[in-house]
């Protein structure tokens, strides 16, 4: 019963968090957003200590800056690597088959998505589901709202096609 809770308390203290001493921040990935933002928006010091709750909330404000699509972070050779990808920028929004101007100007403040502001999957399936239940309350009940995107690798930019079908 001894050996059983000696083992207990050395695994307790075995897995607890370990920190490390940095003296390099490496960033990968990052054309349009620099170093320096990358370390205002993830909060990063590397004067002290980083262990994996460092890690853990400099990830977490990273995406929730939405200016990323993947991070990668871990530390090598006393050097906090940090790999991203970026979401691209809206160079525009077009919404096809609408012929009233009011209406348009309507959706356009209704979304989050913006002209060239990053462009995430998510927000523009919280915007597309957004515009269908705007139409709802207005009565177009059989209204059919997609989206396509003409994506320029080049430029990491994206065209966004919102096709309203009001029914």
């Amino acid at each position: 019963m001894r050996l059983i809770f000696i083992i207990f308390i050395y695994l307790f203290f075995q897995t607890q968090a370990i920190s490390k001493n940095i003296d390099n921040l490496e960033v990968n990935g990052n054309k349009r957003i620099s170093k320096e933002t990358i370390i205002v928006i993830g909060d990063i010091n590397i004067d002290k200590d980083i262990g994996n709750n460092e890690i853990n909330n400099t990830l977490k404000k990273l995406y929730e800056s939405n200016f990323f699509s993947d991070i990668e972070i871990f530390i090598s050779e006393k050097t906090l690597v940090i790999n991203v990808k970026e979401n691209p920028i809206i160079s525009s929004i077009e919404f096809t088959t609408i012929k009233r101007e009011s209406l348009i100007e309507e959706l356009s403040d209704l979304i989050s998505l913006k002209k060239r502001n990053s462009f995430s999957k998510n927000t523009l399936k919280s915007d597309l589901n957004s515009i269908r239940n705007f139409l709802k309350g207005r009565g177009y009940y059989f209204s059919k709202v997609d989206s396509s995107l003409i994506q320029n690798e080049k430029l990491n930019s994206v065209d966004l096609i919102i096709d309203v079908e009001l029914g």
